[in-house]
């Protein structure tokens, strides 16, 4: 729950109220952008490697989980240098002004720290801190963002930078703690593990997020960002199937590598096939209820 929660915050219909149509449609793109941009700057280190890596170094994981913090927050960094560079250049079609650039590469700096947290904690069966805190943090980010709405006169970046605040300094204490606890210490072998584990795969997760995403951005170009928050809302109630699969995936993973590890193979059959049953069941569902 903790994990719909943090992914969709409390739904985004709240905002079809006071924002025009307009307005939700701008939004809608620079989420759509922000995926896709992070997708590079934040390297994907929290799939993919990050289980593996949690299970080869069980030992060692305060330091391995702050040594791959460390190298998002390089490829962020290297990311934004070349942003910077080309940005008059790409302007045309990043359709994103540099204060919003900046509060979104802020949060490329910030946010992996609170998301490795939380995959470790789930990781170790730990969901209830994690649960709460998930929540705390998205029920504060959106009613931060209504207040600045109600208050601000630029909705679009009000909703984005309302949304932002309380989530990046959640991000900055758990940035501070995971170091703490790895005494700031950086190990070269881990570093290169994440970078060339996650490197070949990028092309994957950035497929993903563009399948996802090119068509709220291709509407918002093609005919205009009113259009786009009509499809946009459709998409986020759809996107609820997603959403329900990455929570069951997240704690799904961790159960799966640690019954491998003792080959245990007829444990995950009869755990993973049940639920790829149900979630069927709900998908079939969910088109059945769609007009």
């Amino acid at each position: 729950i903790a994990h719909l929660i943090g992914l969709v915050h409390i739904p985004s219909c709240q905002y079809t109220r006071i924002l025009s149509s307009q307005e939700y449609g701008a939004v809608t793109v620079y989420y759509s952008l922000e995926q896709m941009i992070g997708t590079v700057a934040m390297f994907c280190l929290s799939a993919g490697c990050f289980d593996i890596g949690m299970q080869e170094y069980k030992n060692d994981r305060d330091v391995f989980i702050f040594s791959i913090l460390s190298l998002s927050n390089v490829i962020t960094i290297a990311t934004a240098l070349f942003l910077a560079i080309f940005y008059p250049l790409l302007s045309t079609y990043i359709n994103v002004s540099q204060p919003l650039l900046v509060v979104m590469f802020t949060g490329f700096l910030l946010n992996p720290a609170l998301t490795f947290w939380r995959r470790r904690e789930r990781f170790e069966y730990k969901y209830q801190v994690a649960a709460l805190v998930t929540i705390i943090s998205a029920v504060l980010a959106s009613l931060t963002a209504i207040i600045l709405i109600i208050n601000v006169s630029d909705k679009v970046s009000a909703r984005i930078i309302g949304q932002a605040i309380p989530m990046y300094v959640v991000g900055l204490f758990f940035w501070y703690y995971l170091g703490k606890k790895a005494d700031f210490k950086i190990k070269k072998e881990y570093v290169l593990f994440s970078f060339f584990f996650n490197l070949p795969l990028i092309p994957h997760y950035l497929s993903s997020y563009v399948l996802g995403s090119s068509d709220r951005l291709m509407i918002a170009y093609m005919v205009d960002e009113s259009h786009a928050a009509y499809y946009g809302l459709a998409s986020n109630v759809a996107l609820i199937m997603i959403v329900v699969w990455a929570a069951i995936d997240s704690s799904l993973g961790p159960y799966v590598l640690d019954k491998y590890e003792k080959e245990d193979y007829s444990a995950v059959s009869k755990t993973v096939l049940p639920i790829l049953l149900v979630f069927a069941v709900l998908c079939l569902v969910v088109i059945l209820a769609a007009p």
